[in-house]
């Protein structure tokens, strides 16, 4: 019987490492596996991780509202490539910036992630400083994020799991979304 009792414990906290570790960001079948050997331990181990998903949502929202600098030192790479930022900067004297410049699209609200993805290409693609830009992006992945101000956004990030572009929505009715970001 006390065996039991104990089999039930392990796999309640395999189960609950497995939930913990994936709403942190982490391997959920990694904890749960833990959490079944460990049992307990495991729980507090896990609980006790930073979590992933809020930094990450955290410096997005950082960025968007220009409270971390996106355009200084090591976070430059982040947006551009050295080679295009090279071009971009020999245009500039020391003291003088590129400003900032704005996309803006109207899409169906219906359209997904990959629809949203092209239209915002297209937009790079028709002024050529722009297409330079869009081309020293080092593309891993792009999705939809939920804002936590509410609304949608379209991230774009980079190698290092980093944003590089942030666009946000706009609904205009139950048809139509405009989509506009900086960079």
């Amino acid at each position: 019987m006390l065996i039991f009792v104990l089999l039930i414990g392990w796999i309640a906290s395999a189960f609950f490492c497995a939930q913990v570790a994936d709403e942190k960001g982490y391997s959920g079948t990694a904890w749960a596996f833990a959490g079944f050997l460990f049992g307990f331990f495991a729980l507090i181990a896990v609980a006790g991780l930073p979590d992933k998903k809020l930094r990450k949502y955290i410096r997005l929202i950082g960025e968007k509202q220009n409270a971390i600098s996106t355009e200084n030192e090591s976070s430059q790479k982040n947006i551009i490539d050295k080679e295009t930022m090279g071009i971009i900067n020999s245009q500039f004297s020391s003291r003088e910036r590129p400003k900032k410049r704005r996309i803006q699209f109207v899409m169906p609200t219906a359209a997904n992630k990959l629809q949203v993805f092209n239209k915002l290409k297209s937009e790079f693609k028709k002024n050529e400083e722009y297409e330079q830009i869009f081309d020293g992006f080092k593309i891993k992945s792009y999705d939809f994020h939920k804002s936590l101000l509410g609304g949608l956004e379209f991230v774009i990030e980079g190698d290092e799991d980093e944003s590089l572009f942030i666009m946000t929505s706009k609904k205009f009715n139950d048809v139509q979304t405009q989509w506009i970001g900086e960079f």
